[in-house]
């Protein structure tokens, strides 16, 4: 029996409990095809829902009904307020993914065993600080995910989990791991960061197909010996614990490609860790280590060694031999000597951070960049910076990811660099300035805030090839974006978009960005006499221009001036995109700033806006290159109307002149003054009678006028026909 959900055949049991549903979401959960992008909806297959998600609705619960969803495969819950799962999930037979993370949930009903299909549980940031027995019997189960939760203990019968191949158990309380881990055979990435280890269990060992291993910030002393039969693994991080020393065993781990062992106490490298012929990346800032081992140099591969914050006095001379390295870290140690081998790795294209003492002993011409450890990754100081100033913002940690396709909250990095920022559903009001100090993001997804616009300093994001704002508040298209020339994914969905905006999101991104550049602020630089500036009311008028949509800031040297003149000339004017110079006998004829403000603007091709007032005539202008063509009246006795004008007079401007891109505004504005003649010799008494001799001759008398002028082509014939008879020349410079 079925039962029509808006139009759409239910099943029975199915269209109870979705009736149920909306009881708790107050809204009625829309049919999709396909819910990839979506956060909210369902997917039915004759008659039954396959595909449910409930993201961001703040739900408290969910109806005891969800177990009549009998051939339910997929449920995603994600950021909501869910205390409790019912026990009915134990009927969904057919579910093999579950995804309710950063809920609130305590405990999980002993039902959750009877998942008899599940494949993927996803349960990170919880309040967990249990797992029921029944876990085990998940034997198709291949990825569990339990990060920030509270759990001290895992249960034995974690060990009967035959098909997990992930698990991530970051950031919890664990103090000890049951000895039946030992039994995850086919398990291949294993996270413990952010726990309270003091041991690793024995049977830890036969964990035969591990390749990737994360430990750090816990409180190990020392590795067990069976670590050595992990002979699959490539990525080992043990950042932040108390190791004392390395085993030797290491030596062993032939696969081995990344070895992060930051912030402990270790002393001495064993020679065997220069058997490592896979390793690419060596990580031992932070460390008591004194010498390094001789044959260190026969790390073939070896990419980066970050020996940061150490006591290393002196270098092997191996270290020449490291052909393959492209970065080395020695700051903050107390290397009194200065190696060839060093010149050698420099000439070799490896770059090289040396700390201050040994700066001093000649070496300036290393880069000094300071590199600081967060949670798993590297980064930079500037980009630290800002996501430390997103958290307070956010409210929250920002989780870094290993995935650069990840959907959902966090970051994702390369080489120290911020690649990938995603701050979905945050209810963010506005981003800092300071993004832009992510210097190499390429993907920023801020979509489901509460965004009306984004920060005049995006535009510096030169790398960025994908932007998503789409479920914000905007009503107008953030003009800041308009430099994006790289951005080729542009998201704008679910905006109460307003006016010219509303039509232009759905072109192209080179039109949207063509038109977001005709709509950005400039900064624009007023250039008058000292003596003129009460006279003209330069205070008001830069007020004036500041309070307008379109411009960014207005700079003239009574408010802003500090230090000396030429200087602040020098700095600001080719900063701006608009100088506006007031012409008087002052400023004409007698101030030597002004014309040296006009020059700087010319070396710079800072287009010049020449204000004339009533003192002069456009001729006396003529000297500084400058005349009406461009230009504007000052009309100080109607002075609030003449701000209006101005203004208007601007945007008209700066829509037809490309002002931020020099080569571009040359194009331009010889386009423009090409326009300008044509329209003035079209408009001339001369031309006009010209044309009407023409229509005589050729109007074969059934031709109307009206009609004559729809020809384009015999139009633009004869103007130049009329052009080279007259023998009319006109310039473009």
């Amino acid at each position: 029996m079925t039962n029509l959900y808006h139009g759409v055949p239910l099943k029975m049991l199915d269209y109870e409990f979705i009736c149920n549903l909306e009881k708790f979401t107050k809204e009625p959960i829309p049919v999709k095809s396909d819910l990839k992008d979506e956060f909210y909806g369902m997917v039915i297959d004759d008659g039954h829902v396959i595909i449910l998600k409930l993201n961001f609705r703040n739900l408290s619960e969910l109806p005891n009904s969800l177990g009549n969803l009998s051939l339910l495969e997929e449920l995603h819950g994600y950021r909501n307020n869910l205390e409790t799962i019912p026990e009915s999930i134990g009927n969904l037979k057919s579910l093999q993914f579950l995804d309710l993370r950063g809920n609130n949930l305590i405990n999980l009903p002993e039902s959750i065993g009877e998942l008899e299909s599940l494949e993927i549980l996803k349960l990170d940031e919880n309040n967990l600080n249990s797992l029921p027995e029944s876990l085990g019997n998940l034997e198709d189960l291949e990825q569990l995910y339990l990060n920030g939760n509270k759990l001290e203990t895992l249960p034995n019968s974690i060990g009967n989990l035959k098909s997990l191949e992930i698990l991530q158990l970051n950031r919890n309380f664990l103090k000890y791991l049951p000895e039946s881990f030992g039994k995850l055979k086919s398990l291949e990435e294993l996270y413990l960061n952010e726990n309270k280890l003091d041991f690793l269990p024995k049977s830890i060992g036969d964990l035969k197909r591990l390749w990737i291993f994360h430990l750090d910030r816990n409180n190990l002393k020392n590795l067990p010996i069976s670590f050595k039969k992990l002979t699959d693994l490539e990525e080992v991080y043990l950042y932040g614990n108390k190791l004392k020393k390395v085993p030797k065993s290491i030596g062993r781990l032939k696969d081995l490609e990344k070895l992060q062992l930051e912030k402990n106490a270790i002393s001495k490298l064993p020679k065997s860790i220069c058997l490592l012929n896979s390793l690419e990346k060596l990580y031992l800032c932070g460390n008591i280590i004194k010498t390094l081992p001789k044959n260190i140099g026969h790390l073939k591969n070896l990419e980066v060694l970050q020996l940061d914050g150490n006591k290393i006095s002196k270098l092997p001379k191996s270290l020449n031999s490291l052909t393959s390295l492209k970065q080395l870290f020695l700051r903050n140690n107390h290397i009194t000597e200065y190696f060839k081998s060093l010149k050698m790795l420099e000439e070799q294209s490896c770059t090289i951070y040396l700390s201050d003492d040994l700066s001093k002993v000649g070496k300036n011409q290393f880069d000094e960049v300071e590199l600081i450890y967060y949670h798993e990754i590297s980064l930079y100081k500037s980009e630290y910076e800002v996501i430390k100033n997103l958290e307070k913002i956010c409210g929250e940690i920002i989780p870094t990811t290993k995935d650069p396709d990840r959907q959902l909250f966090g970051f994702y990095t390369e080489e120290g660099y911020v690649i990938n920022l995603n701050l979905n559903f945050k209810e963010l009001n506005d981003l800092p300035e300071t993004i832009c100090q992510l210097a190499k993001l390429r993907k920023l997804i801020l979509r489901g805030n509460k965004l009306a616009t984004l920060p005049e300093s995006i535009k510096k994001l030169a790398t960025m090839k994908h932007l998503d704002i789409s479920h914000n508040l905007f009503q107008k298209l953030p003009s800041s974006i308009w430099p994006q020339k790289n951005l080729t994914k542009f998201e704008t969905g679910s905006n109460p978009w307003k006016n010219d905006s509303k039509l232009i999101v759905k072109n192209s991104i080179p039109a949207i960005l063509e038109y977001c550049r005709k709509k950005a602020n400039i900064q624009i630089f007023i250039s008058h006499s000292v003596n003129d500036e009460d006279k003209y009311h330069i205070e008001e008028l830069s007020q004036f221009l500041e309070n307008q949509p379109e411009v960014y800031k207005v700079i003239y040297c009574e408010r802003d001036l500090i230090g000396n003149i030429d200087e602040f000339m020098e700095e600001n004017i080719p900063k701006c995109q608009l100088l506006l110079f007031l012409a008087t006998n002052q400023s004409v004829f007698k101030s030597h700033d002004c014309k040296y403000e006009i020059k700087i603007a010319n070396q710079h091709s800072v287009e010049i806006l020449p204000l004339k007032s009533n003192e002069l005539s456009w001729n006396d202008l003529e000297h500084l290159n400058l005349n009406r063509e461009f230009g504007k009246e000052f009309n100080l006795d109607k002075f609030d109307e003449f701000c209006f004008e101005l203004y208007e007079y601007i945007k008209e401007f700066k829509r037809k002149i490309n002002l931020f891109e020099k080569e571009k505004a040359k194009v331009d504005k010889s386009i423009l003054k090409i326009k300008n003649v044509i329209l003035n010799i079209i408009n001339s008494q001369e031309f006009k009678n010209y044309l009407t001799i023409e229509l005589d001759m050729s109007s074969n008398k059934g031709y109307k006028f009206r009609n004559y002028l729809n020809e384009q082509t015999n139009h633009l014939t004869k103007l130049f026909k009329f052009l080279k008879n007259s023998k009319r020349i006109f310039f473009l410079d």
